[in-house]
């Protein structure tokens, strides 16, 4: 368990915070490890109808992984596909929460970030966040199940824009391509969403939870990390394209993959 992603409930509402203000809310293994066990905290409450996840402070909603924990993240391809497996399950499980989740989105949301928001049901923005999935700079493959879900959001056509540029989407785009249902003014994203959250709660939590094992009947056709997306995390770890693009990241340098 980390003390770096907690839970609160306020009335109705659940919020699970990434709690470490001071470093963007960059997600940690511990907190990856951490939050299934959340999830299944606000399933077992009768007073949670809804859950809000949210970034700490005002800065960022989740920077990504760690960089201080990416060497031995990256140690070897089994470390590795260790981690990815531990990051995908723990999204997966945010995904499948039988509550309503509503991610409350500010700043900047890179990489994992963007898995744990398109893990939630709603993603509300204020006009300063920014989005960004970043493997391509790495060398990196992203996860089948996180891919599927920023498709199912918005399209094959925009996702591939997104992966392959890896490029950074502000809020107005993000709203543009689906990628966020609502953009709010910085102070009135609170409110709007703490609203919102009020007003499903009041609904039938029996006919959302069903509607939700419904839709999500709908939407995971083939959408499961394979072993053929192990196989393809393993190779990516151990080829010269990870090697370029790491020694990069670290250097705060731009890759030259020209030789791959």
């Amino acid at each position: 368990m980390s003390d770096d992603i907690e839970l609160q409930v306020d009335s109705n509402v659940g919020t699970i915070s990434l709690n470490r203000p001071a470093r963007k809310n960059a997600v940690t293994l511990a907190m990856w490890q951490t939050l299934p066990t959340l999830v299944d905290e606000v399933e077992s409450r009768p007073d949670v109808r809804v859950v809000v996840v949210r970034g700490a402070g005002q800065d960022a909603f989740a920077a990504g992984s760690d960089i201080n924990e990416l060497p031995k993240v990256y140690e070897s391809p089994e470390t590795s596909a260790d981690y990815d497996r531990t990051m995908l399950d723990a999204q997966k499980r945010l995904a499948h929460c039988a509550k309503p989740v509503i991610a409350m989105i500010h700043g900047p949301c890179v990489g994992g970030g963007v898995g744990v928001a398109t893990a939630c049901d709603l993603r509300f923005a204020d006009n300063d966040a920014t989005f960004c999935v970043p493997p391509a700079r790495l060398g990196v493959v992203y996860g089948v199940s996180a891919t599927r879900r920023l498709i199912d959001l918005i399209g094959v056509a925009s996702a591939r824009d997104m992966l392959f540029s890896a490029r950074t989407l502000t809020a107005a785009e993000a709203w543009h391509l689906g990628l966020v249902d609502r953009v709010e003014a910085k102070e009135r994203l609170r409110d709007a969403v703490f609203e919102y959250a009020d007003m499903v709660s009041a609904n039938s939590s029996h006919s959302i939870r069903e509607t939700k094992l419904i839709l999500r009947r709908i939407l995971d056709d083939n959408a499961d990390d394979d072993e053929l997306y192990w196989q393809t995390v393993r190779e990516s770890v151990a080829g010269p394209d990870f090697a370029e693009g790491f020694s990069a990241f670290k250097a705060r340098r731009k890759p030259d993959f020209s030789k791959g």
